[in-house]
């Protein structure tokens, strides 16, 4: 079986270019990894005996803390030997971005030259997340089981949901895998319920994605009812049980936010939703970019007044290396004099323990409320760039869990305190929104805009990961 597919990737271009691809992120994984050396939370588990036993420091876990069964388990069984842990860190990156790239190419007709282009798009996107979330969510030990690994574990899991709303996932799916293949997809699926994001995620894309085949009558095998289900009941085990008898709650609130219970649920919505929102078009360079893709698709499909919708994004983002301080702060001396995006950022958050009262417009409700239309608008220039239903669905999906699973994180006493990490999931949720975006981008481009934007963008995305892999590689305390 082996001998197959190793003459397949010799003989099939697009099985060899995957599997270039896949070994490129792998090894760029590893490079950022390579000098890690404990510290922080690993270095309190380490002191820890019951540590050494991975059941034990499970159960533990899961009865004195937080029930994230499969990451504590991993952290125990890998933490002897590091070289395997950063070997299993960087496969699941490297998992996926192959699997995101694979999710943003709908059209099966794409041709070779557009797929490669898109895994660069993909690829290059990764290292324009702010590097504070791959260093918290990818390069730490302690973070990579809770965020890069379950995610990687989460999107293999998405996937048969992916194919069945695009009419892809029938009973042929099951029947034409091995048995031992669709047991570990079970066993996966499971693994990537036992922590927040990815269960919430997962429980609630494969509801949409199967109530979305039934309005469509899209023909699905009866397996990925079962599949559903399992995922429904270990997600749901997990959401209650966190829920109900998690000690981590109450002992983080009293370290971090002391007066957490004394904010109002609108305040704690006002303050993730800006915390969000200024995280995605303030840190990471994927919201920009994604813009100029969006503004470009749409003055080239349209003539009518559509065609500068996504002008308003673009703009705003823009602005922010502009000197419109007076414009959004009431604060005259205030010392972030060239980004209104930290200006708001700086009356909404000046420490853990002080939320801005939607109270005054001018230094509190006109950046909010003006970086949520932004938001919207954004949103609103998906419907209008794909031309396909299924497709539009599915960007107007990830792009709503990406900015969703920000939202609700205000209901958390850890907000701040859990630092950049808790974007991780939603920064990769975006970039198959990116993925999908490029895609489209590269489907109505001229051969010539192609090759001058995807030169301009190989050069940029090289620097942005010789940066990346630099900070990690030499600086094993980058957190």
């Amino acid at each position: 079986m082996l001998n197959v597919y190793i003459k397949n990737i010799y003989t099939d271009r697009i099985k060899r270019d995957n599997f270039i691809f896949f070994i490129i992120i792998f090894m760029l994984g590893y490079i950022m990894v390579a000098e890690y050396e404990f510290f922080s939370d690993d270095v309190h588990w380490l002191s820890q005996e019951m540590y050494k036993n991975p059941i034990t420091w499970m159960m533990n876990g899961a009865k004195n803390y937080q029930p994230r069964l499969v990451s504590d388990f991993l952290a125990s069984l890998l933490h002897t030997n590091l070289v395997v842990w950063k070997v299993f860190n960087a496969l699941c990156l490297a998992i996926s971005v192959y699997l995101t790239a694979n999710i943003s190419i709908s059209n099966k007709k794409c041709k070779n030259e557009d797929i490669n282009y898109l895994r660069l798009f993909v690829a290059g996107g990764l290292f324009f997340i702010y590097p504070n979330v791959l260093s918290m969510g990818y390069y730490w030990y302690a973070g990579s089981l809770s965020y890069s690994i379950p995610y990687a574990f989460m999107l293999i899991a998405t996937m048969p949901f992916i194919k069945a709303m695009r009419g892809n996932f029938d009973n042929v799916y099951f029947s034409g895998i091995s048995i031992w293949k669709t047991i570990l997809l079970f066993f996966i699926s499971a693994a990537a319920c036992y922590t927040e994001q990815k269960a919430a995620f997962i429980i609630v894309f494969g509801f949409i994605a199967i109530t979305f085949c039934l309005i469509r009558k899209i023909k699905i095998s009866k397996s990925l009812y079962v599949l559903y289900g399992w995922i429904f009941i270990h997600s749901a085990l997990f959401l209650i049980w966190n829920e109900l008898f998690s000690l981590r709650r109450e002992w983080e609130k009293y370290k971090w936010y002391p007066n957490f219970d004394s904010i109002s649920t609108v305040g704690k919505i006002f303050q993730s939703v800006n915390y969000t929102n200024f995280h995605f078009m303030s840190l990471s360079l994927l919201f920009l970019v994604a813009s100029i893709l969006i503004c470009y698709v749409l003055l080239k499909k349209y003539s009518d007044i559509k065609k500068y919708l996504g002008f308003i994004p673009l703009i705003y983002l823009l602005n922010t290396f502009l000197p419109f301080e007076m414009i959004f702060s009431h604060n005259s001396g205030n010392p972030y004099s060239h980004d209104p995006s930290l200006i708001w950022r700086n009356d909404l958050f000046s420490d853990f323990y002080k939320i801005a009262s939607p109270s005054n417009f001018s230094g509190d409700i006109f950046p909010a409320v003006l970086a949520l239309f932004v938001i919207f608008v954004f949103g609103i220039t998906l419907i209008y760039i794909f031309d396909d239903n299924t497709e539009k669905i599915l960007a107007i999906v990830f792009y709503g869990a990406s900015l969703s699973l920000g939202y609700v994180l205000g209901f958390s006493s850890t907000i701040f305190a859990s630092g950049q990490r808790i974007f991780y999931v939603p920064d990769l949720l975006f970039l198959i929104l990116f993925g999908m975006i490029a895609n489209y981008f590269l489907k109505i481009s001229s051969k010539n805009i192609k090759d001058v934007i995807m030169f301009i963008f190989f050069i940029v995305s090289v620097l942005a990961a010789v940066r990346i892999c630099y900070l990690f590689f030499l600086n094993n305390k980058f957190y």
